[in-house]
């Protein structure tokens, strides 16, 4: 199994052109491709995955610009478009063309149809899934489709999202059958892990597994939907086997995709998962009548604390609970397309977001990860300008938002280092101020007092520390040589909850990076119309060609960000004439 880049793009398999020399035959060929590479498709912006059966374009004038052939073609594809039909519906066999909601989409399609049947005949599996080949037995087509959705532009979050499809289908054991212990491997590389990182996930043997492996809080805790797959699986290929330990990663990442921007704390918890489930099986051999508890302390990352027990009844059936015990279904977001909003702009704030640290915060503070911090600025930016509650955008913002049921404050938080320079003025002392009603608390202000650069409780963590770099006496901190001055503000500050301190801080942070980069008012950047559209791995923005704004193109803010980790989602911003 091997992984390289495949982004869907205007690809034509075979193209039939008919001239009187060969002259003409290269410039109607010329013109063809200019025209294809500038034709609107209908869709296209919706990240949808359009395949046409047939496209004749006509007859081509050679003395006609390849502008004129592109208007050409794209009145005959909108003729096509009012008979394509969804590739999983039964009429798509017949179809001029057809169309999946994205390539994700066409991947379990057809792993559903390899699975359950009736065989993908199809005139569109060739163009919807590279190297598809019909004749391959099973097995292989079912690791190549593993392989084809690592190389999707949703990376290892589309893996994650197809395989945990595929469990709620009941179509993932074919596929983790197919798999073999390189192709664990070759996955966890995937990850960014090393074979290093895995020879040191294993030092401890499932024979010799320790309660102590399980007295550890983890950072994450899987669905219990995943339960009995990774009981069987890790059981099946040994708790030493590279395919566990990438199964344990997948069933982690499988609730809240933005794990991914933090692979140490990730790596940490699938480690601990999996030294849990080989302790199981240590418990499973012990045919004693006797019942043996192991009792292991965890925060499920929400309000109250549980307690797991791995418990062996008298008929030596091991039982445990190394899951969460929300059985409920996540509900599933359905595909949307071109939905208009007036809150396009929103949606520039995600590059501005990477360009202040939001990757750096989450992967030295993974604690965070759970909050969906990004998503909950956006919808903070939302609330202060007040549109209607049944925007698409804030709709799309809510719903991602309504499946974190398991959200837990953090006890501390540290901005990004590059705020100090970023946000904050060169030259002016930062302010330490206590919260009121709580003695131990206290937080580290900008100059202003209203950015919170800092917030913990008895004795500054280190990250504070090196942020501070200050010359004075600190709780915890020894005085070095620095031009940042700090001061002690003598008010406490306002009682705050920390959750909503940390999305207000953000959302200033945002507005003087905004007014610096672009000169820009936050509501000048998010008050645009546009459409949206949105699928399990993609959010498209399209706006029209005419409100092109300067400002926005010069600081960089409508370049298509791409795959971002800690919003889980591929993010593309288009523009098209309205026509």
């Amino acid at each position: 199994m091997t992984f390289t880049d495949w982004l869907p793009e205007r690809r034509v398999r075979k193209v039939q052109l008919h001239a009187t020399n060969e002259t003409l035959l290269r410039r109607g060929s010329m013109l063809l491709e200019d025209a294809l590479h500038t034709a609107s498709i209908p869709g296209e912006q919706s990240g949808r995955l359009l395949l046409i059966r047939r496209l004749d374009v006509g007859k081509i004038d050679s003395r006609a610009s390849p502008a004129h052939l592109s208007l050409a073609v794209e009145q005959r594809l909108l003729q096509i478009g009012l008979q394509t039909v969804y590739a999983g519906a039964p009429t798509a066999a017949t179809a001029p063309a057809v169309y999946f909601h994205d390539p994700l989409d066409a991947l379990l399609i057809l792993a559903e149809r390899l699975i359950h049947g009736p065989a993908p005949l199809e005139w569109f599996w060739p163009m919807a899934v590279p190297d598809w080949n019909r004749n391959l037995p099973r097995p292989v087509a079912l690791r190549r489709l593993l392989g084809t959705a690592f190389r999707t532009s949703a990376g290892i979050a589309g893996t994650v999202i197809f395989l945990r499809e595929l469990l709620e289908r009941s179509s993932l054991d074919p596929l983790l059958a197919a798999l073999s212990p390189q192709d664990g491997l070759t996955m966890l590389g995937a990850f960014g892990w090393t074979e290093a990182d895995f020879d040191h996930s294993i030092n401890t043997p499932a024979n010799q597994a320790s309660p102590l492996l399980v007295t550890r809080e983890p950072s994450y805790i899987p669905m219990k939907a995943w339960e009995s797959t990774l009981r069987r699986w890790t059981t099946m290929w040994g708790h030493v086997d590279p395919r566990s330990l990438f199964l344990v990663a997948v069933a982690i990442i499988a609730e809240n995709t933005a794990r991914l921007a933090a692979p140490a704390a990730l790596l940490v918890a699938a480690r601990q998962v999996l030294g849990t489930l080989a302790l199981e099986t240590v418990l499973l051999t012990d045919r004693s009548r006797k019942s043996i508890s192991v009792r292991q302390p965890y925060e499920n990352q929400g309000s109250q604390r549980q307690t797991k027990v791995a418990e062996v009844s008298n008929d030596g059936i091991a039982k445990a609970s190394v899951l969460k015990d929300d059985t409920s279904k996540t509900a599933e977001l359905p595909h949307t397309e071109g939905q208009s909003t007036v809150l396009a702009g929103l949606f520039f704030l995600l590059p501005l977001l990477e360009r202040l640290g939001m990757s750096d915060l989450l992967e030295s503070q993974p604690e965070l990860l759970e909050l969906d911090l990004p998503k909950h600025i956006l919808l903070r930016v939302w609330q202060k300008f007040a549109p209607s509650a049944d925007d698409p955008a804030v709709a799309f913002l809510q719903h991602e938002i309504d499946q974190r049921t398991d959200i837990v404050a953090p006890s501390a938080f540290v901005a990004p280092a590059i705020w100090a320079t970023a946000v904050c003025h060169p030259n002016r002392a930062w302010q330490i101020r206590r919260k009121r009603d709580s003695p131990g608390a206290r937080l580290l202000c900008d100059s202003s007092g209203r950015l919170v650069l800092a917030f913990w409780n008895y004795g500054a963590p280190g990250s504070v520390k090196k942020l501070l770099r200050q010359t004075g006496k600190v709780e915890g901190i020894q005085p070095a040589e620095s031009e940042r001055r700090v001061i002690y503000h003598p008010h406490p500050f306002p009682s705050f909850n920390i959750i909503d301190l940390l999305i207000d801080t953000w959302v200033i942070a945002l507005r003087r990076r905004l007014r610096i980069d672009s000169g820009l008012a936050l509501g000048e950047l998010v008050r645009r119309p546009g459409r949206v559209s949105f699928t399990s791995t993609h959010l498209d923005v399209t706006l029209d060609l005419n409100d092109a704004d300067l400002r926005v193109r010069k600081a960089g803010l409508d370049l298509d960000p791409g795959w971002l980790p800690w919003f889980g989602k591929v993010v593309r911003f288009h523009y098209v004439r309205d026509h």
